[in-house]
């Protein structure tokens, strides 16, 4: 009876111990997220003399988000990589020092010692790791501060590496301290550590501040040894960072890393006062969407045998930025050119090409054609100029149009009237001879700026490919196959494009909302063209819109974002040393945007909403890309259904939730 009693008062009292915990971790964790994540260099450490710095993600991160290091390693022994990879991830669940871990590795690998193995991963860590944007001067002034500094770190590697690792990116003094778990035989995690090296250096915990950036090993355990606690979670990844790190293939997690490496390096930037949120997207979604899409196209221009690539305004813009930004390497024996070019623009030059007849038939075959394309938002004068003529013009041949309001979007019962009228010969001729005047300008353009050259590529964002197909005929009329066009899109329409178009996605049934997505991201603050005019001299060149396009700031935090990626990609060479080269990285472009477009975050939405979504083929005609809904009918067709959402009230985003729930049920 007693042992039982004994027995029972001891499951109490363990009850009661996790009880307590739990209750710690959750305190912990509320305070952890209710903490902003500023960059390293603004947290101060108040009046404490002696600062515990975690090191790997608080001073240093690796230029490949994940785990990479065991999958370089894993390159660099051939065909026996797979089996490293799988046995080094066992191993490292049994031991806690990397003597033990590669041990056990190489005793069931063939021709490889756990002294190779332990040099390569120490060689794969020299390379991958860089200090955080911040850290060195953080850590400095510290030390002018008189703070004492010990960094302490969860490691599998010894003392040494740990030190050489600080030392090289100037994070460690002569008068730091460096403690690894591997040399300790106890871990933060195990919450054994922090006592130890209290004791080991004679400090009390009242006088000791805890910096580092994992909720458990930073946080928990530190203040239940009594020590105050600053989180440093900067250089945590974020979700899109994390979609690429979970995914398989090195390339996106090269591409992610190089995007994490921008978004701290931009937030530790002295004059940076944009919203974090927005330069988690434009880095995390700009950022690793615009490079991977960058990087298909320059290998998909070689392996094509193309030497010219032109960019298509506006969206190609940044595109262009983007492959300028890359290292050098990646664009040696490409001409990068920017064309200006857009269907407000050059499709009426295409009908000269095709015959109006057809021209108007294929743009008006769907309401996603040309001609019609968005004319639900579209000014009925916006409407009449893509088939050159005024609102007059067609008013003359048809009495239903003559009260149309030139600023205001065509009525829907008005759309057949339209359709007739564009049916007639005289219509039909007045808009012959409009495209045969843009033609010969349009094809004079494209001819100075070398367009109709063999081993030439377009480069585009769109779904349709009826741009890249108008271009093509008026610049190649003898061949407009010749001419190849990438795309980030797919293309659903009905008849498909007759050039070679290839894109990026393939064929996505949600890409549509994804090109919208990327759109959004390269939208530029630049003015389109509307026209082109031919000079005194013969030359001719683009007339530009005359509207205002002062910069936004929130549009050139994005595009800030995406190209401080591009410069923070590893050289090819490491590219190809880190595994980037096997993989393609579509399926995590894929996710990212789903996830973006479908399930927004509401601070996602809510970074975005100052952002407008243009149709640039129409004129300055903008829409709200995410606007709070209620709940009431409304009959106004939105940009972003979900990011709308995102930002309406509780009860918008309540009643959403339960339908979307009750159809994932069904």
């Amino acid at each position: 009876m007693t042992n039982a009693v004994l027995l029972v008062v001891l499951r109490l009292l363990s009850l009661i111990d996790r009880a307590r915990d739990s209750v710690a971790y959750r305190t912990e964790m509320r305070r952890w997220n209710q903490r902003v994540r500023p960059p390293i260099s603004s947290i101060g450490v108040g009046g404490s003399g002696t600062v515990f710095v975690d090191v790997f993600d608080t001073v240093l991160i690796r230029r490949v988000v994940g785990e990479p290091g065991p999958s370089v390693v894993a390159r660099s022994l051939g065909s026996i990589g797979d089996r490293y990879v799988w046995r080094r991830a066992v191993a490292g669940q049994r031991h806690e020092n990397i003597l033990d871990i590669a041990t056990d590795v190489a005793r069931d690998l063939d021709n490889v010692t756990a002294t190779e193995l332990i040099e390569r991963e120490i060689e794969a860590e020299f390379e991958l790791c860089v200090g955080v944007p911040g850290a060195s001067d953080w850590l400095k002034s510290l030390r002018r501060a008189g703070k004492k500094i010990i960094f302490v770190s969860d490691m599998h590697l010894p003392t040494e590496v740990i030190s050489g690792l600080l030392r090289k990116n100037d994070l460690l003094s002569l008068v730091d301290e460096v403690v690894v778990s591997a040399d300790w035989g106890a871990t933060k995690r195990s919450g054994r550590l922090i006592p130890a090296v209290l004791e080991k250096f004679g400090l009390s915990p009242e006088g000791v501040t805890h910096v580092g950036n994992d909720l458990v090993t930073d946080g928990a355990m530190p203040r239940v040894a009594g020590l105050d606690v600053l989180p440093s979670a900067a250089a945590n990844l974020t979700p899109y960072e994390r979609i690429a790190a979970d995914a398989d293939g090195q390339a996106s997690a090269i591409i992610a890393g190089a995007s994490r490496l921008a978004r701290l390096r931009l937030l530790h930037r002295s004059d940076f006062v944009g919203d974090p949120d927005l330069l988690d997207l434009a880095t995390g979604v700009g950022g690793t969407v615009g490079v991977a899409f960058v990087l298909w196209v320059l290998d998909r221009a070689r392996d094509s045998g193309c030497r010219r690539l032109y960019f298509v305004a506006r969206d190609g813009e940044i595109f262009l930025e983007i492959a300028r930004a890359l290292p050098n390497e990646y664009t040696e024996g490409l001409e990068l050119r920017y064309l200006h070019a857009n269907r407000r623009s050059v499709s009426l030059a295409h009908a000269a090409v095709v015959g109006v007849a057809p021209w108007i038939a294929l743009g008006t075959a769907s309401p996603d054609a040309q001609i019609l394309n968005g004319r639900e938002r579209v000014p009925w004068a916006n409407l009449c100029g893509r088939v050159g003529l005024s609102p007059e013009q067609l008013a003359l041949h048809s009495h239903d149009l003559g009260d149309v309001d030139p600023q205001r979007p065509l009525p829907g019962a008005r759309v057949s009237a339209f359709l007739e009228a564009l049916g007639s010969t005289e219509v039909q001729a007045l808009i012959a001879q409009e495209a045969h005047r843009r033609h010969s300008l349009v094809g004079d353009y494209f001819d100075s700026v070398g367009l109709g050259d063999d081993g030439c590529a377009l480069v585009d964002v769109g779904w349709t490919g009826q741009l890249s197909e108008a271009i093509a005929s008026v610049a190649r009329s003898h061949d407009p196959g010749g001419l190849h066009s990438y795309h980030f899109g797919s293309l659903p329409i009905t008849p498909g494009p007759s050039v070679p178009i290839e894109s990026f996605l393939g064929s996505e049934p949600l890409m549509e909302g994804a090109v919208v997505c990327v759109e959004t991201f390269t939208a530029s603050n630049t003015a389109p063209v509307v026209e082109f005019s031919r000079q005194p001299d013969g030359k001719v060149l683009p007339v530009f819109d005359d509207a205002d396009f002062s910069p936004g700031a929130a549009r050139e935090l994005i595009r800030a974002g995406m190209i401080e990626s591009a410069r923070n990609m590893p050289p090819p060479t490491l590219f190809d040393r880190w595994g980037g080269a096997d993989t393609g990285t579509e399926p995590v472009v894929r996710a990212i945007l789903r996830q973006l477009w479908l399930r927004p975050r509401r601070s996602d939405a809510l970074a975005l909403a100052p952002l407008l979504f243009e149709s640039d083929d129409a004129g300055r005609v903008v829409s709200g890309l995410a606007e709070p809904m209620r709940l009431v009918r409304d009959s106004r067709r939105r940009v972003w259904g979900p990011g709308s959402v995102a930002v309406s009230g509780g009860a918008v985003r309540l009643v959403a939730f339960a339908r979307r729930q009750l159809a994932e049920w069904a």
